[in-house]
């Protein structure tokens, strides 16, 4: 399963994090994202077989996506 989210929200989400060392190596979090993202999405893609976006949706809301991808 394949969580995707918007580089935006990536950003929000790591901005406190100090366990993430492309990031913390970073002069532009942004950027490092936007470039990890790039380079890894079509792999993540390939490899999932259900892709939930996350972006903006609260905690619960995901789960119950991923509850109902599972039971499918």
């Amino acid at each position: 399963m394949y969580l995707l989210s918007s580089v935006r929200q990536l950003v929000k989400r790591t901005a406190k994090s100090r366990t993430r060392p492309l990031l913390e190596q970073s002069d532009d979090r942004e950027k490092t994202l936007r470039d990890l993202l790039v380079a890894r999405e079509g792999f993540y893609q390939d490899v999932a077989d259900v892709a939930v976006d996350t972006t903006g949706k609260k905690l619960y809301s995901i789960i119950n996506e991923i509850k109902k991808a599972v039971n499918k």
